[in-house]
């Protein structure tokens, strides 16, 4: 009997026995520290895939719809073009991956470690990002809408022409991320942080992200005992405006008392 391509080997060996690929791949990496296990197109749609050691896999237009890669190690692995539409990577390591184009709609990235991974262009449209690390990731012009960002960590990512429409990023932290052009009509950005930088200049916003703003900057000139009497005006010229904040349990700011 001819014996069967060795990618054919592996993606049956992953499929039925992780324990055993895991062993394999151990071996290899032991042998080569950068071993890249060839699995470019697979079929791995719904394939029980949790602990799998996939350390600089080559999974590039990979089919893995459905699978389940719960704790999976995807630390280096290229995942180009993959498709990972509804894919259960909670907690799983993807440092350094790369997701470019890769589909991802659907998919539970819950507590996943994406720390410096490329993103570009992906889909992740309704994705669960809560509480992942996505420090230094590239998401430029990655398609994020409807994604959970909760406590997520974007610090220092790449967020430009990233579409966050509807995305909810309550509590995450965007410090010197970089949202120029970004997308963020309709986002929750409640106990976030906003970059004070050049690279959140052009980011495209809503009402309620302009209210929301504006009422922390009214705050300053309402709370400060040194404002000018510019400040005082535009003040008065904003106040009815930034008192439409859409959060109910702050107290509305009031006339300056001077100006009564």
């Amino acid at each position: 009997m001819k014996k069967q391509p060795l990618k054919n080997r592996l993606v049956f060996l992953l499929k039925n026995d992780v324990l055993k690929f895991n062993r394999y791949m151990r071996f290899s990496l032991s042998i080569k520290w950068n071993f890249e296990c060839n699995l470019e197109s697979a079929n791995l749609e719904s394939a029980n895939l949790e602990f799998a050691n996939l350390k600089f896999a080559n999974l590039k237009f990979a089919n893995l719809k459905f699978a389940n890669l719960k704790s999976a190690n995807l630390e280096s692995a290229n995942l180009k073009f993959a498709n990972l539409e509804s894919a259960n990577l909670e907690s799983a390591n993807l440092e350094f991956a790369n997701l470019k184009f890769a589909n991802l709609k659907f998919a539970n990235l819950k507590f996943a470690n994406l720390k410096s991974a490329n993103l570009e262009s992906a889909n992740l449209k309704f994705a669960n990002l809560e509480s992942a690390n996505l420090k230094f990731a590239n998401l430029e012009s990655a398609n994020l809408k409807f994604a959970n960002l909760k406590f997520a960590n974007l610090k220092f990512a790449n967020l430009k022409f990233a579409n966050l429409e509807f995305a909810n990023l309550k509590f995450a932290n965007l410090k010197s991320a970089n949202l120029k052009f970004a997308n963020l009509k309709f986002a929750n950005l409640d106990m976030s942080c906003l970059p004070l930088w050049c690279g959140s200049l052009k980011m495209k916003t809503d009402i309620k992200i302009r209210t929301h703003i504006a009422f922390h900057f009214a705050s300053l000139i309402s709370n400060c005992d040194n404002s000018t009497d510019e400040e005082k005006q535009i003040y008065a010229n904003i106040l009815e405006y930034v008192n439409r904040f859409h959060s109910m349990d702050v107290e509305r700011l009031k006339v300056l008392e001077n100006e009564q």
